[in-house]
């Protein structure tokens, strides 16, 4: 049997989700994929600040682990590896 409570509470997290990711999208006048959307939340706190707000979220990681939830293989990303390497941020997934 499923809950009724964690189904309304993962589908407000994807609609808040797509709705962040449009909103990305309409600032920058274009089309970006979701590794450009991470990238944008870990290079601009405001952004991810902004995504917090919206999905009543507390933590930075909690935030990201949002965005990895939808994408498993979003940290696959050869964008992402090349961000993170550049700015010499070592995180394990």
């Amino acid at each position: 049997m499923t809950d009724p409570i964690r189904d309304i509470y993962d589908t407000e997290i994807s609609e808040i989700i797509v709705s962040f990711c449009s909103y990305v999208c309409i600032s920058f006048n274009k089309k970006l994929n979701l590794p450009n959307i991470f990238i944008m939340l870990l290079r601009d706190e405001r952004y991810l600040n902004c995504f917090k707000t919206l999905a009543d979220i507390d933590s930075n990681f909690e935030a990201l682990k949002y965005f990895l939830d939808v994408d498993p293989s979003l940290h696959k990303s050869k964008y992402i590896k090349k961000f993170l390497s550049t700015n010499n941020i070592d995180i394990k997934f």
